[in-house]
């Protein structure tokens, strides 16, 4: 998938795998126990993720977004694909173990 391809992330309304994390999901991923995470941009939407002592290649449609925090604490949502970013995970990313959809769903941004 080309860059041309996709929606700006910020401009995405997908909750597919590797788009947005819907905040009641993340709600209920706050009683999920967190393990550490380590995560590796290697190119494109690819990073490799290692939790558990494995390592695994997800992906995100918003790489620039992670690269951008990726120096503050991550930890997984345990059973998920789901990185939280921060100490209190207040930055959700959503990977995807298979390579992405193209974004669906635009937001509606209203005219101000």
């Amino acid at each position: 998938m080309g860059n041309d391809e996709r929606i700006a992330p910020r401009d995405c309304a997908y909750y597919s795998k590797g788009h947005n994390v819907f905040y009641m999901v993340a709600i209920k991923d706050a009683a999920r126990e967190r393990v550490e995470v380590k995560v590796e941009h290697l190119k494109g939407a690819a990073f490799a993720v290692t939790y558990k002592g494995e390592t695994e290649i997800w992906f995100t449609h918003d790489p620039d977004g992670f690269n951008a925090i990726k120096h503050h604490h991550k930890f997984l949502a345990e059973g998920t694909t789901r990185i939280y970013v921060g100490p209190y995970g207040y930055s959700p990313f959503h990977f995807s173990r298979e390579p992405l959809t193209p974004c669906k769903r635009k937001k509606e941004t209203p005219n101000r």
